[in-house]
Order: C-alpha cells, then sequence, then structure tokens
C-alpha cells in the first residue's frame, strides 16, 4: 500500500477549504468591493482576491496643435484608464469616457477656442477607482503668417 505524505494532503485540503469558503463568500456577496478570480494548474487551484484600484491620479491636460494632450500618473492596481471629457458649458448628458490602456491619451475632437474639462480614474476587473480632481485646456486658433520681400538693387 503507498503511504500519503501527511504535509501535502493537509495543505491541498486547507486551499480546497479556502477556495470552498472564498467561493461561498463571493457568491453569498460578501465580497462586494472584491473579484474572486481561480487559476488551475494541476490538482492545485489558487484563489486570488482582486480589489479596484486605489487612489486617483494627478492629471494635466494641455492643448497642443489642435489637440489636448492628457496626461496622469500611475494608479496602482489599475490595469487600464477611463477618461472622462466634458466641454465647457455642455450638459451631463452630453460627457463621453474613452477607455485606454496607456497613460496618456490625446484628443483631436477638439474645437479651437472650446474649453475641455478631463477627469481620469483607474480600473481593472474588480472595478474602478475614484475620479481624479479635473483638469481643463483650451486649443488656440493658430494663425500663419507669411511674409515676402523683394529687394532690388
Amino acid at each position: 500500500m503507498k503511504q500519503q505524505n501527511p504535509k501535502t494532503t493537509v495543505m491541498l485540503s486547507s486551499v480546497v477549504l479556502m477556495v470552498l469558503f472564498l467561493t461561498a463568500s463571493a457568491s453569498a456577496g460578501l465580497w462586494d468591493d472584491y473579484m474572486v478570480d481561480r487559476y488551475v494548474g494541476g490538482d492545485t487551484e489558487v484563489v486570488v482576491k482582486v480589489e479596484p484600484p486605489e487612489g486617483s491620479p494627478w492629471i494635466n491636460a494641455l492643448g497642443i496643435g489642435g489637440a489636448v494632450n492628457v496626461s496622469w500618473t500611475e494608479v496602482s492596481g489599475a490595469t487600464s484608464y477611463e477618461v472622462q471629457r466634458l466641454i465647457e458649458g455642455g450638459n451631463w448628458d452630453d460627457y463621453q469616457i474613452i477607455e485606454v490602456e496607456s497613460r496618456t491619451y490625446t484628443d483631436y475632437n477638439v474645437i479651437p477656442g472650446q474649453k475641455y474639462y478631463y477627469w481620469v480614474r483607474g480600473k481593472n476587473m474588480a472595478g474602478t477607482g475614484p475620479w481624479s480632481l479635473s483638469a481643463w485646456a483650451k486649443v488656440q486658433w493658430s494663425w500663419s503668417f507669411w511674409s515676402f520681400s523683394s529687394f532690388s538693387f
């Protein structure tokens, strides 16, 4: 008869009990702010608790050359970001949310002379973090002046 290693059996039993507990807790709605994800490898199942991103980023918006460049600081736990845009004087029904993978966004859909407000928040599979404070930018009209002179001697 083959003997089993009691430490391995106890550890696997503990993992299985933890998985059952976490699954029951998640099913019962006890973890409303968390996402439970499972990874299965061989005979072992590992449960990972994923929390929504914490904190909000510092944000900067700059109108340059017919576009607004929005950049922000990294948010711990974020795998992507949501950028919210509102036109000055606009209705909150007209706001737009754009999801991006990087920490920058360039808004080419702007009208010179119009002021745009931006907010950013981190996002992952468990949910979204809090919105940042607002940043605004205005794209100025650009003018080109060409001057030609002729000299004769």
